[in-house]
């Protein structure tokens, strides 16, 4: 497959065509290019990277899209989200096994080895598994009929392939907890995140923010549309970036590559880097957003098919996901028109599904070589591409909020189910608030001042006692 790594020079020396303002724009201020070449290793083969980057973003510069293997069918798995969401880049780091190569930052000289395959992700004769049960593979009772002895050795060979990896190489000591007290514990820093924070934290609450990722802004630094900052307008990524510098400037304390994994009554655990810290706070936000996968069709695990916000997320790293790109959702959406803008700029052929049509199956045997689309399958037809961006599922990632006792609510417009809360964020524990795409889905500056209100009430009321 062809390198995929955008030069940005030309990008911002393209013509003054207004669909490629944004990412000419990105590019001006946080270019793609600022990281120190450096070499990684993928089985074997030296990949040229830029230091910070995701592991891999590198890899699909240099044309490698497959990663891993499912576990039972050993179908072909690569990055889907680039965000952490699903387990399509599954590798092994530097000899420690299960490591999301899309969180990982490239460095020179790590070792990248592909999992649940033999001999490699990209050649696994394993794959025969899917190819004799095209329909399923009930290991259980496969081999019962044929006696005892057959089933037995049936058995230990599909325990010996089964689960994620192997041991590491070397233990790892876990580094005693940091103990953080505080009045408000704000998990997620997304636009509603950062917003609820800041306010707090102006208001004389000392908070304490915490963002799984490495950067903060949550979608809308990874959006290709322009944002209105201080009567400027600027990328995403400098609104996320000058959102930041205002939570901090209020006195927060801000933790990035932190995830809150665990919370309890009386405290939540959080994971920065390899340190654990346990956090004691008087009331918790929780504006930890959604998860994101693709929508169901034929083949959609394939690799080659991307989330919206994947496929502009690599843009901002410098990277195309394809050099023919089928961009699948509504005709008039305003991040999808973005997205496809960026795309011509960077050079790609974009292809968006006819008004009315819909994707039907990915096409290809071990990635995307097209796909099949159309109204139904009378009129289905094929578009010939090597990457296809597909519609968004998106699911409020409501079960941080669900351990701390807030109930799940069906959301029927959305087809999900959400954190239960009122429009004042308020829950049924009353130390515990939900804000944002969470609990009730998109932005509301007068929904976010009144969560802030109710955790100030909160707070207040705590004092009294």
């Amino acid at each position: 497959m062809a390198p995929r790594r955008i030069d940005p020079r030309s990008v911002r020396a393209a013509s003054n065509d207004p669909n490629a303002e944004v990412l000419r724009a990105l590019y001006a201020y946080a270019p793609p290019d600022a990281g120190a070449p450096c070499t990684i290793e993928h089985d074997g083969r030296s990949i040229a990277a830029r230091e910070g980057e995701p592991v891999a973003i590198s890899l699909l510069a240099a044309g490698v899209d497959t990663l891993s293997r499912s576990v039972k069918f050993h179908r072909p798995r690569g990055p889907m989200c680039l965000r952490g969401n699903c387990e399509g880049c599954l590798v092994r780091l530097d000899g420690e096994p299960n490591r999301m190569a899309c969180t990982a930052p490239s460095r020179d000289g790590r070792e990248v080895r592909s999992q649940n395959s033999f001999p490699s992700a990209q050649i696994d004769i394993l794959r025969v598994t899917d190819w004799f049960f095209p329909k399923q593979f009930d290991h259980h009772h496969l081999m019962v009929r044929y006696g005892t002895t057959i089933n037995e050795v049936m058995q230990s060979f599909a325990r010996k392939m089964a689960g994620l990896g192997t041991l590491p190489e070397r233990p790892e000591r876990a580094p005693a907890p940091e103990t953080i007290d505080c009045d408000v514990l704000v998990v997620g820093l997304g636009p509603v995140g950062l917003s609820v924070a800041t306010a707090l934290a102006r208001a004389g609450h000392s908070v304490c923010a915490v963002e799984e990722e490495p950067f903060v802004g949550g979608w809308m630094r990874d959006s290709l549309r322009w944002f209105d900052r201080d009567g400027r307008r600027v990328c995403g990524a400098e609104a996320s970036d000058r959102d930041l510098a205002a939570l901090r400037a209020a006195g927060a304390s801000v933790r990035v590559s932190a995830s809150a994994c665990a919370t309890f009554d009386d405290g939540t655990i959080v994971i920065q880097s390899d340190r654990a810290l346990w956090v004691r706070p008087r009331a918790r936000v929780f504006a930890n957003g959604c998860h994101e996968s693709v929508g169901a069709f034929g083949d959609n695990d394939m690799p080659g098919i991307f989330t919206a916000r994947a496929a502009a997320r690599a843009l901002r790293y410098g990277v195309r996901v394809g050099e023919s790109v089928l961009v699948c959702g509504p005709q008039e959406d305003p991040e999808l028109d973005a997205l496809s803008d960026a795309l011509s700029a960077a050079g790609a052929t974009v292809h968006r599904l006819p008004e009315g049509a819909s994707l039907i199956e990915a096409l290809g045997a071990s990635s995307v070589t097209g796909a099949l689309v159309g109204k139904g399958e009378s009129d289905a037809h094929k578009i010939k591409c090597d990457a296809i961006v597909a519609p968004t599922s998106r699911t409020p990632a409501f079960e941080l909020a669900g351990q701390a006792g807030v109930e799940a609510a069906q959301d029927l417009d959305r087809q999900c189910f959400a954190a239960r809360g009122d429009e004042f964020g308020r829950t049924q524990r009353e130390d515990v608030f939900v804000a944002g795409s969470v609990a009730h889905g998109g932005r509301s500056p007068v929904r976010e001042r009144a969560i802030v209100g109710s955790v100030e009430a909160w707070l207040e009321k705590g004092r009294g006692r």
